[in-house]
């Protein structure tokens, strides 16, 4: 664009339009963080808390000839029940978030997601406004 820019004089022009741009990019990451900050800070306390749970639980006696006290129904119970638990979320946290790169650099799976995305609170008016992928008539 600047070198159009430079054959056509109007370098001025494109320089402010992509400062303009690009000054709007980074206030929508900004905002962006700053809406998904306390949610993801909730979802961390909740992972605690259940990790928490089966920990203690696993400490409890109990009765002889009585099942031992599974919530979740996963046979989880003390300090190996709570490590499996921890290692189950982060392996689907972090496959979660390879996914996402694989899309973010792939154009076909890109469009298609966002037009998922879109209508996520928080996420949808980010990506609408960031214009981040073809939105499909009716959705933007």
């Amino acid at each position: 664009m600047i070198q159009v820019g430079e054959e056509t004089g109007s370098l001025p022009e494109i320089l402010n339009e992509l400062s303009r741009h690009y000054g709007e990019q980074a206030m929508l990451q900004r905002k962006l963080k700053s809406q998904i900050t306390m949610p993801i800070f909730q979802f961390g306390m909740a992972i605690a808390v259940i990790a928490i749970l089966i920990l203690v639980l696993g400490f409890l006696p109990k009765a002889p000839g009585q099942p031992d006290y599974d919530p979740l129904g996963w046979g989880l119970q003390g300090a190996t029940g709570s490590i499996v638990f921890l290692g189950i979320i982060s392996s689907i946290i972090i496959g979660g978030i390879l996914l996402w790169k694989i899309v973010l650099n792939n154009g076909a799976f890109k469009a298609k997601i966002s037009a998922i995305f879109v209508n996520l609170p928080m996420v949808g008016a980010y990506l609408e406004k960031a214009h981040w992928g073809n939105f499909p008539s009716g959705l933007a």
